[in-house]
Protein backbone atom coordinates (compact mmCIF):
# COMPACT_ATOMS: atom_id res chain seq x y z
CA UNK A 1 0.00 0.00 0.00
CA UNK A 2 1.11 3.50 -0.70
CA UNK A 3 -0.72 6.87 -0.28
CA UNK A 4 1.24 10.07 -0.64
CA UNK A 5 1.17 13.41 -1.34
CA UNK A 6 3.80 15.63 -3.29
CA UNK A 7 4.71 18.97 -4.56
CA UNK A 8 6.80 18.99 -7.21
CA UNK A 9 8.70 22.90 -8.50
CA UNK A 10 9.80 23.14 -12.17
CA UNK A 11 11.21 25.73 -13.96
CA UNK A 12 10.02 27.76 -17.22
CA UNK A 13 11.09 25.08 -19.36
CA UNK A 14 9.52 22.14 -17.22
CA UNK A 15 12.29 20.85 -15.92
CA UNK A 16 11.75 19.75 -12.37
CA UNK A 17 14.03 21.61 -9.66
CA UNK A 18 13.02 19.80 -6.70
CA UNK A 19 9.92 17.87 -4.84
CA UNK A 20 8.59 17.33 -1.12
CA UNK A 21 6.88 14.07 -0.42
CA UNK A 22 4.66 12.26 2.16
CA UNK A 23 5.42 9.10 1.80
CA UNK A 24 3.46 6.97 3.14
CA UNK A 25 -0.12 8.66 4.32
CA UNK A 26 -1.07 5.38 6.49
CA UNK A 27 2.32 5.60 8.70
CA UNK A 28 0.51 9.03 9.61
CA UNK A 29 -2.51 8.10 10.49
CA UNK A 30 -4.50 7.75 6.69
CA UNK A 31 -7.16 4.56 7.86
CA UNK A 32 -6.58 4.68 11.10
CA UNK A 33 -10.49 5.61 12.77
CA UNK A 34 -10.77 9.18 14.16
CA UNK A 35 -14.08 10.20 14.41
CA UNK A 36 -14.58 12.15 11.76
CA UNK A 37 -17.59 11.02 9.21
CA UNK A 38 -15.69 8.85 6.22
CA UNK A 39 -12.44 8.88 8.82
CA UNK A 40 -11.04 12.30 6.81
CA UNK A 41 -8.31 13.72 8.03
CA UNK A 42 -5.99 17.05 7.30
CA UNK A 43 -2.77 16.70 5.90
CA UNK A 44 -0.21 19.61 5.60
CA UNK A 45 2.96 19.29 3.08
CA UNK A 46 5.10 22.75 2.67
CA UNK A 47 8.14 23.59 0.79
CA UNK A 48 10.23 26.46 -0.42
CA UNK A 49 10.01 26.55 -3.67
CA UNK A 50 13.94 26.90 -4.85
CA UNK A 51 15.16 29.51 -7.30
CA UNK A 52 14.08 29.62 -10.61
CA UNK A 53 10.80 28.00 -9.90
CA UNK A 54 7.99 29.01 -12.16
CA UNK A 55 4.89 26.16 -11.28
CA UNK A 56 4.27 23.88 -8.69
CA UNK A 57 2.59 21.32 -9.38
CA UNK A 58 0.27 19.32 -6.33
CA UNK A 59 -0.29 15.20 -6.78
CA UNK A 60 -2.40 12.65 -4.59
CA UNK A 61 -1.26 9.02 -5.19
CA UNK A 62 -2.84 5.92 -4.32
CA UNK A 63 -1.55 2.63 -5.11
CA UNK A 64 -2.08 -0.58 -3.90
CA UNK A 65 -4.82 0.31 -1.90
CA UNK A 66 -5.46 -1.59 1.54
CA UNK A 67 -9.03 -2.80 2.52
CA UNK A 68 -11.16 -0.25 4.52
CA UNK A 69 -11.01 -0.96 8.05
CA UNK A 70 -14.15 0.14 8.49
CA UNK A 71 -15.68 -2.54 5.85
CA UNK A 72 -17.19 -1.62 2.40
CA UNK A 73 -14.72 -0.50 -0.97
CA UNK A 74 -11.48 1.62 -0.82
CA UNK A 75 -11.54 4.98 -1.56
CA UNK A 76 -8.91 8.07 -1.25
CA UNK A 77 -10.31 11.49 -1.38
CA UNK A 78 -8.84 14.61 -1.91
CA UNK A 79 -10.08 18.15 -1.84
CA UNK A 80 -9.34 21.43 -0.99
CA UNK A 81 -5.18 22.05 -1.95
CA UNK A 82 -4.28 25.18 -1.11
Amino acid sequence: MKSQFELSFFDAASNQLGATTIKDLKAAGLGTPNGNGFGYAAYSLSATAPAGTSFVRSAATMLNAYGNPAGGDQAFVVDAFT
